[in-house]
């Protein structure tokens, strides 16, 4: 029991208290929403998306795609670059990449 070893409990305590888990804590709360977590996997199938094809992929308003976007970008899930009158997000790193693809390729209880 944890209680019984008051070194370990204030070892750990310290490194609660050094724990920065607010940008971790936003990151997978973008990422909790299932629509978003459709818009970023369309966006690890297919690199070159932009909000057009978002909208007709998922059925939803161009609005509704733009405000999905707005959160993945604050939490650093994707950038978003203009291209003319278009906007195309990007997937802010391969290490999002990978970590969706392996998060949507798990068979649940492994």
């Amino acid at each position: 029991m944890l209680l019984t070893r008051p070194k370990e409990a204030t070892s750990l305590r310290r490194a609660l208290s050094r724990l920065k888990a607010d940008g971790p804590s936003q990151f997978f709360s973008a990422l909790g929403d299932p629509l978003r977590l459709r818009i970023v996997a369309l966006l690890c199938w297919k690199q070159d998306l932009c909000v057009t094809d978002l909208t007709e992929l998922l059925d939803i308003s161009q609005p509704l795609v733009s405000h999905h976007l707005r959160i993945l970008r604050q939490a650093g899930v994707v950038t978003v670059e203009r291209m003319g009158q278009m906007q195309c997000p990007r997937l802010a790193s391969a290490r999002i990449e990978h970590m969706v693809m392996n998060l949507l390729t798990r068979k649940g209880g492994e």
